[in-house]
Parts: structure tokens; C-alpha cells; sequence
């Protein structure tokens, strides 16, 4: 009977390890259980905080577009005034060019007359010097003129003859060892507009003496 009673102290025993056994386990499932809310709101924060990164990072995406689209607005417009004044340069370039041409082909034809009415022998002394006196004054007053605009004259007699400036259409034999390599006679004056030449000078220069004759 002692060993029978001793069996049941045993099942009992076991019985009430399986029970706390089973309630330590539950606790613990039910602990787990309650964090999952705390989990859970953790999580919903970590979410808002990403979203309003992505929400600021979209924003300042779109500033930057807009900044972007503003300042290529602004370089499409400074190209566009860029080519309007280059456009303007060069329209005004050619007008310059133009009038320069259009005074060197009046003081050119001015020149021819001169000589043509010059070379009349028909023409008394007084008359000569009359026609003389009045081509005078009136080239005085076109180099005034024209050098107030920045355009000069240039050619003379016994000035050295500089292909730079000058356009030689024939020779003459020199007459004098310091002649050799001088202007003999001025065809057409040239053209020097603000430092640059224009127009060359038309004329006849030395060559050197040939001493065999």
C-alpha cells in the first residue's frame, strides 16, 4: 500500500512540473504577445520618419527643377540677346564698311577729275589757277573731315615705296642713287582707317639706275 502511495506522489509531482512548465510557457507567449503592439508602433514611426525624408527629399527635388528650368530660361534668353547684338555688330561692322568704301570711291573720282580738268590745255593761267586753288580748299576740307571720322589719306612724292601701303603699277628709272626705291608719282592717294589700311596707295616708284646706258 506504501508503494502505491509512494506511485501517486510521483504522477503528482510530474503532473505539477508539466503544469508550471506549461504556465512559465504561456507567460512567455503571452509576454512576446503584449511587446507586438510596442513592435508595431515602433515601426509605424520609423515608417513617418521615412516618409517625411522622402517628402523633403521630393520637395527639394522639385525646388531644384524649378531652379534649373529658371536658369535655363535665363541662358536662352542671354544667347538670344547675345546673338541680337552680334547680329547688330555686324550689320553695323558692314554699314562702317560701306561708308568707307563709298569715301574712298568719291575722293577716288574727285582725284581723277582733278586731273582730267588739269590736263586741259585749253585752260587759261587763271582759269588753271583757279580750278587748282578750288581743288585745294576742297581737299583741305574732306581730310578734315574725314580725319575727324578716323580716316586719313596717305601718299606723297619721294616717300619710300612700303608694299605694306603701297600698290605699284610701274616703274620709273631713278634719276639720283637716293631715288632708287622712292615714289615717282602718286596714281590714287590711299586709305588708312583708324590705324588699319584700307586702301593701298596706286603709284609709280623708282627702280634702280641702269648703269649700261
Amino acid at each position: 500500500m506504501l508503494f502505491g502511495k509512494h506511485k501517486e506522489n510521483e504522477k503528482l509531482t510530474e503532473i505539477e512540473q508539466l503544469v508550471k512548465q506549461s504556465a512559465e510557457k504561456a507567460e512567455s507567449v503571452l509576454n512576446r504577445l503584449q511587446s507586438v503592439p510596442e513592435q508595431v508602433s515602433s515601426l509605424q514611426s520609423q515608417v513617418e520618419i521615412l516618409q517625411a525624408k522622402l517628402e523633403e527629399q521630393i520637395n527639394h527635388q522639385n525646388e531644384t527643377e524649378k531652379l534649373l528650368r529658371r536658369q535655363s530660361a535665363s541662358f536662352e534668353d542671354f544667347l538670344d540677346e547675345f546673338q541680337e547684338q552680334k547680329e547688330g555688330q555686324e550689320n553695323a561692322k558692314n554699314r562702317e564698311n560701306a561708308w568707307i568704301a563709298l569715301v574712298c570711291t568719291c575722293r577716288r573720282q574727285l582725284e581723277l577729275i582733278e586731273k582730267q580738268i588739269l590736263k586741259d590745255t585749253s585752260l587759261t593761267k587763271e582759269k588753271r589757277g583757279a580750278w587748282e586753288s578750288q581743288f585745294a580748299l576742297m581737299d583741305r576740307e574732306c581730310q578734315k573731315q574725314m580725319k575727324l571720322c578716323g580716316l586719313e589719306e596717305f601718299g606723297a612724292v619721294g616717300e619710300e615705296a612700303d608694299y605694306r601701303l603701297y600698290d605699284i603699277l610701274s616703274t620709273a628709272e631713278s634719276k639720283t642713287t637716293d631715288d632708287f626705291g622712292t615714289v615717282a608719282e602718286i596714281y590714287a592717294r590711299g586709305h588708312i582707317y583708324q590705324g588699319t589700311v584700307v586702301e593701298k596707295a596706286q603709284a609709280c616708284a623708282y627702280k634702280e639706275r641702269n648703269l649700261s646706258t
